[in-house]
Parts: structure tokens; C-alpha cells; sequence
């Protein structure tokens, strides 16, 4: 959750739609989680967020982490056919799989809910 000029916004999905929805108004004035106005809400419609994809790879030593160099290929543990996590800063998202894009590397989303950690 970010947190901006007292307003707390939230980044979440419902069923197969993602978005950012307010959780209230933190201002005195205004009181605790009073709803925040479509005027204020409209201030944040364009705010970007840094995504990133978690591929988990071989924990390594401090000698192999000295030994690499360029043209290492360091290999997955995960089977290419699995979902890894899409995160926004530090929040789960979506599980998505890699794929090629053209001449770049893409995402598709597959699901929004977060594996169970066991």
C-alpha cells in the first residue's frame, strides 16, 4: 500500500479485473476512513508503479558468485512451464509465464491468486 499526502491508495483485482482503489481519507479534518472524493481520486489515475518478475535461481557460493562472467548462464529452478510471481514494488499481483514478444521478453498473466506458501 502507498501512501501519499495522507491518502491511502490501494492496488488490488477483483474476479479477472486489476486496479487501484482508495481505502479512505487519513486527514483529521475529514476523519478516519471517511471516502475520498472523485476529484482527489482523479490526482492519482496516471501515478506508474515499477513491476518486476521473480524467477527463483541457484542460491550460489561466494567463489562462484566471483567466478562469473559474461556469457554465464545461470539456469532457473523453475520448470518453464511455471507461473512466477508479477510484483508491484513489493506487492503480489498476478502469477504470469514468460514468453517471447518479438524481439523482447513478455509476461501473460494466468491467474491473481497468490500460490499458499508451504
Amino acid at each position: 500500500m502507498a501512501e501519499q499526502a495522507g491518502t491511502a491508495i490501494a492496488l488490488g483485482h477483483q474476479g479477472d479485473h486489476v486496479g487501484l482503489s482508495h481505502v479512505g481519507l487519513m486527514e483529521p479534518e475529514d476523519g478516519l476512513g471517511a471516502a475520498m472524493s472523485k476529484e482527489r481520486w482523479t490526482a492519482y489515475a496516471d501515478v506508474t508503479a515499477r513491476m518486476s518478475v521473480l524467477i527463483p535461481l541457484p542460491n550460489l557460493s561466494l567463489n562462484e558468485l566471483m567466478a562469473l562472467k559474461p556469457g554465464t548462464l545461470l539456469v532457473s529452478l523453475c520448470q518453464i512451464t511455471q507461473d512466477v510471481p508479477l510484483l508491484v514494488g513489493d506487492v503480489f499481483l498476478a502469477n504470469v509465464s514468460c514468453e517471447p514478444a518479438g524481439e523482447r521478453l513478455g509476461v501473460r498473466i494466468n491467474g491473481f491468486d497468490q500460490p499458499l506458501k508451504g
